[in-house]
């Protein structure tokens, strides 16, 4: 019977374990960022857990209660942030990888980061996530890895985590090829909706915080235009406008709902789940959102991506799910083409999911089969398995770079960003290599990614940072930080460090020449 007391400290939840018998694994379930609503399939996972006789904790913050259910685990906790280190009866955490950074993580227990969007397998190259390993035990993606990606990632990373800058006690990093759970209660769901004919068009915007790029902030722009277009030439189809759940109080989500209050095909889409919207949208219109991945990976159906702020040469390009396209015509067209064709691109959509992404009809029951061993720190040929280096055998600041440099442009500023956190986060060089690689390669709107890199570049530079944009980098700070390296190199007396430090400064005053007064 489930448990209908919450606890609220983490001394009485561990009195309430401590009484248990020590055989049946104790699983905590943890939700504190409620952005892209990951209770959808760890509610459903607790209870399938619960009924292969693990012992579950549902646990929420005072942030996210009452924004997401955890009601099938057995215990029910709603605790601070700063409580979640002190609990001592949780053999395991299963979260999604975006509340990584969250909490500190108790390190008596094993912590299972779940990749909170699918997302299809990246090609030949390193990838770029494995800053987790600095925060989790282990990380279930939700693609397979090939050998010889296998043998490119373990190349890479060796020598690039610092294990003295983890949180985890032990020093290996597991990445787990496993089906994405979500869309094992997705397609579950959907089998059983009672839209047999899809009846929708869904327009499904990312987060308003992200960079323009993105789409962040376009929703203003180009939202209501887009709602408006889809009504007018789909007169037989619902649209379902679906924000991410923080933007429902923003203004222009507020706007867009009021102009078209009186609209009945228009359907504002707030609930936690996707199921029902998914099971009843023919097209869903998206611009750089995963939701588009989830939805045609689950459905079989065309997902559109949408970014009318982009100049391109091609009016339509193609990517496992569908399309992108570029201008309100050529969306219209995508869209029709999605509904004529369904048959024709629900094969092809099965063919590209097959390929890309890991079987997931039975990601339950394999999550449930590894976390024994998983508990027991014990690893399996099918991971790909990365030590974190202890100081002395991590690559140095050139070796890292050079690394980075042999990888494609559009990874660098991640990479180079990690490198500087996760391996060295004293060296002026790495941070000066760092800002080089995304004033180089990304745009000025951008941020400098949000693992601590504010907090340890104000105190390396002595500047107040909060968020860095890269529109707040001076590029005479990137040559000082180069310079300064210089400096320490050939007082080190290090001459191959100070011709690398050299050749780095000049294809950085090459991309951004010294402004004459």
């Amino acid at each position: 019977m489930q448990n209908s007391h919450i606890f609220r400290s983490a001394k009485s939840i561990n009195e309430e374990l401590s009484i248990l018998p020590d055989a049946a694994l104790r699983i905590g379930l943890f939700i504190h960022n409620t952005d892209v609503s990951q209770d959808e399939w760890l509610n459903p996972l607790a209870a399938y857990l619960k009924s292969r006789g693990f012992v579950t904790i549902g646990i929420t913050t005072p942030a996210s209660s009452g924004k997401c259910d955890l009601s099938e685990a057995e215990f029910q906790c709603i605790l601070e942030l700063n409580e979640i280190p002190k609990l001592n009866g949780i053999d395991i955490f299963i979260i999604s990888d975006m509340d990584c950074r969250s909490a500190i993580f108790p390190a008596t227990s094993r912590i299972l980061g779940c990749c909170h969007g699918l997302e299809p397998y990246p090609g030949e190259k390193p990838m770029p996530y494995i800053d987790l390993g600095a925060t989790l035990d282990g990380w279930l993606c939700s693609f397979p890895i090939p050998d010889k990606s296998r043998h490119l990632i373990d190349e890479f990373w060796s020598g690039f985590l610092n294990q003295n800058l983890s949180t985890r006690a032990s020093n290996i990093f597991s990445i787990i090829p496993m089906g994405y759970p979500r869309m094992t209660v997705l397609t579950e769901a959907i089998k059983h909706s009672p839209f047999s004919t899809p009846d929708s068009i869904l327009y499904a915007p990312v987060a308003s915080w992200h960079v323009q790029e993105w789409g962040g902030k376009r929703i203003k722009e180009y939202g209501k235009e887009i709602i408006r277009t889809l009504l007018a030439e789909f007169p037989d189809m619902n649209v379902i406008f679906r924000p991410y759940r923080h933007d429902l109080e923003i203004p222009e989500v507020k706007e867009i709902c009021a102009c078209f209050a009186a609209e009945k095909r228009f359907i504002l889409d707030a609930t936690p789940g996707r199921a029902e919207t998914f099971s009843r949208t023919a097209v869903a219109v998206s611009d750089f959102s995963r939701i588009a991945k989830s939805f045609s990976f689950s459905t079989l159906r065309l997902a559109v991506n949408f970014q009318p702020w982009r100049e391109k040469e091609q009016k339509i390009t193609n990517w496992p799910g569908g399309v992108s396209v570029y201008d309100f015509e050529t969306l219209v067209a995508a869209i029709k083409d999605g509904i004529k064709n369904a048959d024709a691109w629900k094969n092809k959509i099965r063919q590209n999911r097959d390929a890309l992404v890991m079987p997931f009809e039975n990601a339950f029951e394999e999550i449930a089969e590894i976390l024994p061993d998983f508990h027991k720190g014990k690893t399996r040929p099918e991971w790909v398995n990365i030590k974190r280096a202890e100081p002395g055998q991590l690559n140095n600041d050139i070796e890292l770079i050079n690394k980075i440099q042999k990888l494609p442009d559009d990874g660098k500023p991640y990479l180079s960003a990690c490198a500087f956190v996760y391996s060295n986060p004293e060296s002026k060089l790495l941070l000066a290599y760092a800002f080089h690689t995304g004033l180089a390669y990304l745009s000025k709107s951008h941020i400098i990614f949000y693992y601590y890199i504010d907090k340890i570049a104000s105190r390396l530079m002595n500047k107040k940072f909060n968020t860095i944009y890269y529109h707040e980098i001076d590029p005479d700070e990137v040559r000082t930080l180069y310079q300064e390296a210089l400096n320490e190199m050939k007082i080190a007396h290090n001459i191959e460090g100070a011709k690398w430090v050299e050749k780095l400064l000049a294809s950085f005053n090459k991309d951004f020449p010294v402004q004459q007064v």
